[in-house]
């Protein structure tokens, strides 16, 4: 059986991957995040989902659904036998009525408060600040939608309107993965009514902060941040940042299972000075631009006052510490034997073992067919690491680390 890449009567994308495993993955994905511009937020509408689901659909194995800044996306797990009725039940919560939605309201709104309690904490609140820059002229001075609770949350009457143009198939897709006829679900999926859709152009601008920017928050611990703006998942920066960001790993002081773990990257290679308890490589790409960041968290000290350490000077330190690891990095980058080959093979590596976990394979698939014609395929990405030359590879390396990075400094 072949892959299977189609677009139903309602706008939405069907993508079929076939294996031998009678554990069927359905996966559905709309571009929703709040990038776009919609009444009702991408978590409350998660929540709601999940709940009516639950409900309706008892049997379904692991249904989840989770958002981000440019999407909804769902997933759950079930036989081949079930997979229909499964797809169905969850298709008809794509348009619930206002009873429905007023039984399962407030657990819904209880469950996405917690979610976002549970992002309001300081390495959360850093990466928050980093990603929302991204989309936003002054990325410290907003409040970053997705650590906004629900405060007043609409009817039921407006949301029964709003979430239809929220989980609209003429911007979603659907990714079935396992040894099932796809065509058993089309039916079930026609059936959900088309919306105009949303311009998939996302409202709001892609990295308006320029390199060079110093920027500065009160989080409760010290830490720097260098950002560099990346192009998106589909560009041609994607396969070598990739490498890359195996290529710097990251370390800390007090590492669980001891240290050696990741030894031969070269953050690790580098080792920490005094004033340093870890430093980590982290590669975010969305769908038209991306964020690569090197990120060191600070020691800190027992007799510090109690009102803690003064801001300028903790941000004078964490700007030491940020430039000693870039200069550090930049003499010694291209002198370690073999990282680029050991990089590459790392990638493949990691690439090919996260297809044998269902939920990040299904997780995968879905987030590549928003924005991707094809379906998801994991030798053509393995093969355009094949072809990846330490040449091009280096050239992108400079690029960006020699580059001007956003700096974010906290205290």
């Amino acid at each position: 059986m072949q892959p299977v890449s189609k677009v139903l009567s309602n706008g939405m994308k069907l993508h079929f991957i076939p294996t031998s495993d009678s554990l069927i993955s359905v996966g559905f994905g709309f571009k929703s995040g709040f990038r776009f511009p919609s009444q009702t937020t991408p978590g409350l509408t998660c929540s709601l989902t999940s709940e009516l689901v639950r409900v309706l659909h008892p049997q379904t194995m692991k249904f989840k659904a989770e958002y981000d800044r440019e999407a909804i996306r769902m997933s759950a797990f079930t036989t081949a036998d079930d997979v229909s009725s499964l797809v169905a039940s969850i298709a008809a919560q794509f348009t619930p009525d206002e009873q429905a939605i007023a039984a399962v309201l407030p657990g819904a709104i209880h469950h996405t408060n917690v979610m976002v309690e549970s992002m309001r904490n300081p390495l959360a609140l850093r990466r928050s600040a980093v990603h929302h820059g991204l989309f936003n002229t002054h990325p410290l001075a907003a409040i970053d939608p997705l650590l906004r609770p629900v405060a007043h949350p609409p009817t039921p009457e407006k949301l029964a309107a709003d979430i239809p143009t929220l989980l609209n198939p003429a911007k979603g897709a659907c990714v079935i993965i396992g040894n099932v006829d796809p065509d058993v679900v089309v039916s079930q999926l026609e059936v959900i009514p088309a919306h105009t859709p949303t311009p998939p152009t996302p409202v709001d601008p892609a990295w308006s902060a320029t390199g060079g920017q110093v920027m500065a928050m009160r989080l409760g611990m010290p830490t720097f941040t260098m950002v560099w703006p990346t192009e998106g998942v589909a560009s041609p920066d994607f396969i070598p940042l990739s490498v890359l960001f195996r290529a710097l790993g990251g370390c800390q002081r007090f590492e669980a299972g001891g240290p050696g773990k990741g030894m031969l990257a070269a953050l690790p290679l580098l080792g920490l000075d005094t004033e340093t308890e870890q430093v980590q490589c982290r590669y975010k790409p969305y769908s038209d631009a991306g964020v690569f960041e090197i990120f060191g968290q600070l020691t800190t000290s027992a007799d510090q006052p109690a009102e803690g350490p003064d801001p300028a000077a903790a941000s004078e330190r964490a700007m030491k510490a940020a430039s000693s690891i870039l200069g550090r990095l930049g003499m010694t980058m291209y002198t370690i034997p073999k990282l680029f080959e050991r990089s590459r093979v790392q990638a493949k590596a990691n690439l090919l073992l996260a297809l044998e976990d269902k939920a990040l394979h299904v997780h995968e698939a879905v987030a590549h067919s928003l924005w991707n014609e094809d379906v998801y395929d994991a030798e053509k990405l393995t093969r355009q690491l094949d072809e990846l030359t330490e040449d091009e590879w280096v050239a992108k390396t400079k690029q960006i680390l020699e580059g001007k990075p956003l700096v974010i400094l906290s205290s």
